[in-house]
């Protein structure tokens, strides 16, 4: 689970810096590669990588997600304002699309 939690916080830090900055700046490109990284191990691991948001409380492949700090609540309330409250993520992904992904969580 401290991997699950490592991709969170890095995923979290790759759409703030995105926000600040932009997909194509230095920092960001870093972040997106770390968390493409620990995701690739994850997507090992299972398959799969699903979040599901259950009344503020972040769900990841079927068990409850705590102590994430201000990164998984920050994530957690990002995504409900973009109306998204489950994220299923594949074996296959490319690091385009999770920048892809990034960039689209950080739009207001």
């Amino acid at each position: 689970m401290e991997t699950v939690k490592g991709f969170i916080v890095i995923l979290m830090s790759s759409i703030s810096s995105c926000m600040l900055y932009s997909k194509q700046h230095v920092s960001v490109e870093e972040l997106i590669g770390k968390s493409f990284s620990i995701l690739d191990t994850l997507l090992k691991q299972s398959g799969h990588f699903e979040m599901v948001i259950v009344e503020d409380e972040l769900i990841v492949n079927e068990n409850p997600l705590r102590d994430t700090g201000t990164h998984g609540s920050t994530l957690v309330k990002r995504l409900m304002r973009k109306g998204i409250s489950r994220i299923n993520i594949v074996k296959g992904i490319t690091l385009s699309e999770l920048r892809q992904f990034v960039s689209d969580i950080a739009t207001a």
